[in-house]
């Protein structure tokens, strides 16, 4: 079985963006509201209605009760004692009848039709609707409904509905298949094998730090202040800082806005220092991705944590999954972000890297992704420092490095407040075969520089 989970508008992926539970329930349950649900099901299946509504509502409550119980077996009572009875309260749902006035709707459907909604071998899924007034949705087979197992022998589908639900409240799929693409740094970061987010019917340890992190970030609340708080995993040496995993290195970089970052040093899971960095303007395209750097420290695994580039630049290094993001910094001011990791698994894997940095007041983005035969894409993107597009560039390379579905958009070019030859005597015509040959030249300057470092990280 797996889980299948997407908005309506889009193939974005569900859980990607740093949504703070903003776009989910959750702001709702913590002003105190009840969850307000429609459940839909087929005519034959409506006596089952009352049956249904009472799973629906028990694996609603689970997500906070059992969250508790977790705070409780591990006798940490007084530190989440600001939110321990809200969790032991349960969350609260009222059943609707008409489904305009419902948060979230459910549909209880034969197999075959979960399966057209869902995709072939999914077990049930969940919908986020970016669309205004848009419902989220959640789709569970009728079928089986009672069983504690599949034929498959692993989950029911009242274990499937409470994993979706956890998808209704802001979590992210824990399981291989699906991390990579969904799964955001600030909820949780172990790899529980025993987790409902995961392939099991439990709610695990690390769920419940997922749990804690929604509810601090949708309030907005700084749990352990500047310290961060430990892990609700006995065996785990994790600490969240604002819902982000702090324990991966000594080094935990943080995007605050689009070109500035925040550098936070911690000594043993406790924060020491943090220095913001802003983008300082490179008249050089990718400033320093093609020099070498001085290794100074490694972090357990062998993996660099600081280093020094070739002009006495700083570079940091901070880990979270298969991924890790890389800052060079020079004196107060960043020199260049590059974020580096994987997605997919098996024969769909594909590695990516990420570059921003600003070239004369331009805010560049570019990103390569490399598949299966050293083929893969490219996308480059500048903007003004007011997030303004200015210019987007794509393309393809196959394994040999020749270009194929080459995209370019520029931004709309806005008329000069005057002439240096009337348009009469052609000076508009002259001007712009000018500005085309300038920006063609520039253009092919881009597109070169991109092939080389695409070439570079193969």
């Amino acid at each position: 079985m797996r889980d299948f989970d997407q908005p309506l508008k889009n193939n974005s992926p569900a859980i990607a963006a740093p949504a703070m539970g903003a776009r989910y329930l959750m702001p709702k349950i913590l002003a105190g509201q009840p969850i307000r649900i429609y459940v839909s099901v087929s005519q034959e299946k409506e006596n089952r209605l009352d049956k249904y509504q009472t799973i629906i509502a028990e694996n609603y409550n689970k997500w906070f009760t059992e969250t508790a119980s977790i705070i409780q077996a591990n006798k940490r009572q007084q530190e989440f004692g600001d939110i321990l009875p809200l969790l032991q309260k349960g969350i609260q749902v009222n059943f609707v009848n008409r489904e305009e006035e419902a948060d979230i709707v459910f549909f209880i459907v034969p197999f075959k039709t979960m399966q057209e909604h869902c995709g072939a071998g999914a077990g049930g899924c969940y919908f986020r609707v970016e669309s205004p007034g848009g419902k989220p949705r959640i789709y569970l087979p009728e079928d089986h409904f009672w069983l504690k197992l599949f034929s498959a022998g692993k989950v029911s589908t009242s274990s499937i509905g409470l994993h979706e639900i956890g998808h209704s409240l802001g979590l992210s799929d824990q399981y291989e298949e699906a991390r990579d693409a969904n799964t955001h740094d600030r909820y949780s970061s172990m790899r529980s094998g025993k987790g409902t987010m995961k392939d099991n019917s439990s709610i695990s340890c690390d769920e419940a730090d997922g749990i804690i992190n929604l509810i601090d970030l949708t309030r907005h609340t700084v749990r352990g202040a500047e310290s961060g708080w430990k892990s609700l995993c006995p065996r785990s040496d994790e600490f969240y800082v604002r819902g982000q995993s702090a324990s991966k290195g000594p080094f935990l970089i943080e995007q605050k806005d689009h070109n500035v970052f925040v550098l936070h040093t911690y000594k043993q899971g406790k924060r020491v220092a943090s220095q913001t960095y802003t983008f300082q303007k490179q008249g050089a395209f990718f400033p320093t991705v093609f020099s070498e750097e001085t290794v100074l420290k490694r972090d357990a695994l062998g993996r660099p944590v600081k280093s020094t580039g070739p002009n006495g630049e700083d570079i940091y290094y901070s880990y979270q999954y298969e991924q890790y993001l890389r800052l060079v910094v020079q004196g107060k001011e960043a020199v260049l972000a590059e974020f580096n990791g994987a997605a997919g698994k098996g024969r769909r894997k594909i590695r990516y890297k990420t570059v921003l940095f600003n070239q004369n007041d331009r805010l560049v983005k570019a990103t390569a992704a490399y598949g299966r035969n050293k083929a893969g894409s490219v996308e480059y993107q500048e903007a003004t420092p007011q997030a303004k597009s200015l210019l987007y560039l794509s393309f393809n390379l196959d394994e040999k490095g020749n270009i194929s579905q080459k995209y370019v958009r520029r931004a709309s070019r806005q008329k000069a407040a005057a002439a240096a030859l009337p348009a009469a005597l052609g000076g508009n015509k002259i001007r712009s075969s000018v500005e085309k040959s300038v920006d063609e030249s520039r253009l092919e300057q881009i597109q070169n520089q991109l092939i080389k470092w695409f070439k570079k990280g193969r």
